[in-house]
């Protein structure tokens, strides 16, 4: 699953989830870019989950 929420979903050449799908479906989440959106989830949400942070985002 994809999400990238500054780009509309036809232009991103491949489909991409609202954020918090994201956040209830998926068990591992990469980040590689330091968005606003991401900055401001709730790190209650990320405890269960396996997190590659490439940005420093959620440190």
């Amino acid at each position: 699953m994809a999400c990238e929420p500054n780009v509309c979903n036809g232009s991103a050449g491949m489909e991409l989830h609202e954020l918090s799908q994201v956040l209830r479906e998926a068990d591992i989440l990469v980040v590689l870019v330091d968005h606003d959106e991401f900055k401001t989830i709730d790190k209650e949400l990320l405890k269960e989950k396996v997190v590659i942070d490439t940005r420093g985002v959620w440190r």
